[in-house]
């Protein structure tokens, strides 16, 4: 039986459940007729796949450039932030969905012998990656530690700037003591992207979390900002605090 898991949060439910559920319909067949069978289960895959790589980089494109800018007023710096899809050789964001699903089809068909003894697609969304680079290099071995907060942090504010542009709602985005985190330029630079957006913010220092006299950064999609309302946690019981 080929196996796998479509991870596919990027705005495309129903083509990645029907890419998994190719997956995991694929039945276990005799000998003789499980090629035969395996192609017409090939070729839904490999049109699942054309659609959801089609999104994945469309999405990727749009995250992109908010993640850049988030990257850089955060930081106040010229790093350059860049994201790269990695998925099968000779499939690129220029090729059209169905140039990309008869790609994927050929590359099942190559490799059906092989996924059979092991028991598991070896070609599909659900193995494919994400690079993340700064200033062209890894970020994931080549980055600080502070350099790799501020990149997750970008990413968190791109994602949120981009559901409002997609939505035109604003989604709640929880921030979990991470002003302890940031210096205090980089905290204000945080709560003028933020500000506006609806946030819940945790920590253990009320002086990380001041309210924001600056106007909203003029990316954020805001254009005003919204006051502060503070808790406290203690015990298991939540009291505003005085």
């Amino acid at each position: 039986e080929r196996t796998g898991k479509t991870h596919a949060s990027w705005q495309i439910p129903d083509q990645a459940a029907d890419g998994q559920e190719t997956l995991e319909q694929a039945p276990e067949l005799p000998p003789m007729t499980i090629q035969e069978e395996l192609s017409v289960w090939d070729r839904a895959l490999a049109a699942e796949a054309g659609y959801i790589l089609k999104k994945r980089l469309d999405y990727l494109e749009k995250i992109s450039d908010y993640a850049s800018l988030s990257l850089a007023y955060l930081t106040e710096s010229n790093e350059e932030l860049s994201l790269k899809y990695k998925t099968i050789g000779g499939i690129s964001h220029l090729q059209s969905e169905e140039e990309s699903a008869g790609i994927f089809y050929s590359r099942l068909q190559r490799s059906a012998e092989d996924d059979v003894f092991r028991g598991s697609s070896s070609i599909g969304p659900h193995r494919d990656d994400l690079d993340i680079n700064l200033n062209e290099y890894p970020a994931r071995t080549y980055a600080s530690q502070g350099q790799q907060r501020s990149l997750v942090l970008s990413l968190k504010i791109a994602e949120l700037l981009l559901l409002k542009e997609l939505t035109g709602e604003r989604p709640i985005l929880l921030l979990d003591d991470v002003m302890s985190e940031l210096d205090s330029k980089r905290r204000e630079h945080l709560l003028q992207i933020v500000s506006g957006h609806q946030v819940f913010m945790t920590g253990t220092d009320k002086e990380h979390m001041f309210e924001n006299d600056k106007e909203p950064a003029d990316f954020s999609g805001t254009e005003t900002k919204q006051s502060i309302n503070y808790y406290y946690v203690k015990g298991g019981k939540v009291t505003p605090a005085k």
